[in-house]
């Protein structure tokens, strides 16, 4: 039991000590900023990302808590789902359905979400975009709707930036065009949200590495 409470202390001390490092290199975005959210951005606090799936955290998600108020539900408005490779195709598209939020519980089938580290210093800002893979629409609505929060200083500059794809992957256009709003390279919910091992390499964070548990997530619709 011992052995187990030091190895945890040395993780959260390393954590710790990783974020420091992170802060002091300019790479950690301001979290001040994420009280002046637009509205087109919905925030979660201590979330995990599993599958697609937002997993909370907090006690106020909880219904065995005592603090609990309600699990939140991350409603969007008119955004629809077309396909890669062919956008402008007629009658292939849908609307998208709600994205899945649920608490924690004690049945989680992975380490990362049974035992979160929670990233300080990753902060993802989950991209809804209707048209997804219109070019002219991608541009119009959502890369012209992030440049300007930029400018008026509602979105920090270093968020990491992920689109929702369905499973799909990028257009080389989503990261030419995404690539001034961030410092890192742009992923899909997907891959972020992927099982894969915590100590794989990635370069869509400061981290470094496959992070998907954060005290801050935004989840922004365009």
């Amino acid at each position: 039991m011992a052995h187990t409470a030091d190895r945890w202390l040395l993780s959260a001390a390393a954590l710790w000590l990783h974020w420091l490092l992170l802060t002091h290199a300019g790479l950690c975005p301001d979290t001040s900023v994420l009280s002046r959210l637009p509205t087109q951005c919905q925030k979660f606090s201590k979330v995990c990302l599993d599958q697609n799936v937002y997993v909370l955290y907090q006690n106020q998600a909880n219904p065995r808590h005592e603090l609990f108020r309600s699990i939140t539900k991350l409603q969007l408005r008119n955004i629809t789902v077309d396909y890669y490779g062919f956008g402008d195709v007629w009658g292939t598209h849908f609307e998208h359905p709600p994205p899945l939020v649920r608490p924690a519980t004690g049945g989680e089938e992975t380490r990362e979400l049974a035992h979160p580290q929670f990233s300080r210093c990753s902060t993802p800002m989950v991209i809804y975009s209707s048209h997804l893979y219109m070019y002219s629409r991608f541009f119009a609505h959502t890369v012209t709707a992030i440049n300007m929060m930029q400018q008026a200083g509602v979105l920090d500059n270093r968020l990491s930036l992920v689109l929702d794809t369905f499973g799909m992957k990028l257009q080389p256009f989503h990261s030419f065009l995404l690539a001034p709003f961030t410092p890192f390279d742009i992923t899909t919910l997907s891959h972020m949200s992927s099982r894969q091992l915590r100590e794989q390499p990635e370069s869509y964070s400061p981290d470094g590495q496959h992070t998907r548990c954060f005290w801050n997530l935004l989840a922004c619709q365009f």
